[in-house]
């Protein structure tokens, strides 16, 4: 490979690279109006849940407290999740959009 080659092929990637920045960036906002569309029922069932199983005795911390750190660590596995998907370069999105985006066809 010669140096113009080795040129486009290094602003190929770099322009792959931005292009897989703005994917991950995008469904990540979009991750999170969708986890806060559902968060708030979710939350008030995981403390309720938590509650009514004592599980915030251990910690000594509320269950709505524990309810919300829950949430929060799913929504960062979505993320990432969604991430290594436009890393392996597929498709990110998630399947119920993707399913529903396809049958509109």
């Amino acid at each position: 490979m010669d140096n113009n080659e080795a040129h486009e092929h290094t602003i190929n990637l770099q322009t792959k690279l931005t292009e897989a920045q703005v994917e991950i960036d995008r469904l990540t906002k979009e991750n999170k109006i969708l986890t806060l569309k559902c968060a708030s029922s979710l939350e008030d069932e995981l403390g309720a849940v938590i509650n009514r199983y004592s599980q915030e005795q251990a910690s000594n911390t509320p269950d709505f407290i524990l309810a919300q750190y829950l949430i929060g660590c799913l929504a960062a596995w979505n993320t990432a999740v969604q991430q290594r998907e436009t890393w392996y370069g597929r498709d990110a999105r998630p399947c119920h959009i993707a399913m529903k985006e396809d049958s509109d066809d």
